[in-house]
């Protein structure tokens, strides 16, 4: 998967998380349910790693982050 993205002719070391662990981990901040968040809204948080998760709720609750389903 991230392999295809980068170029052939560059000397790079990239650590990226296998898609298991990808399946296994959202980065949800604590506290935060779908309860508390209402069908249609849309809640962005800005981390400390600079890594934005927008979180909202499908038609079935669940909370949903970065376009990925928890």
């Amino acid at each position: 998967m991230m392999i295809d993205i980068l170029s052939q002719d560059l000397a790079l070391t990239v650590l990226v998380p296998s898609e298991e662990a990808f399946k296994r981990y959202l980065p949800v901040p604590p506290g935060l349910s779908a309860a508390n968040v209402k069908l249609g809204e849309l809640v962005n948080y800005d981390l400390l790693s600079e890594f934005p998760l927008n979180v909202s709720k499908d038609i079935d609750g669940m909370l949903v982050v970065n376009r990925i389903q928890s």
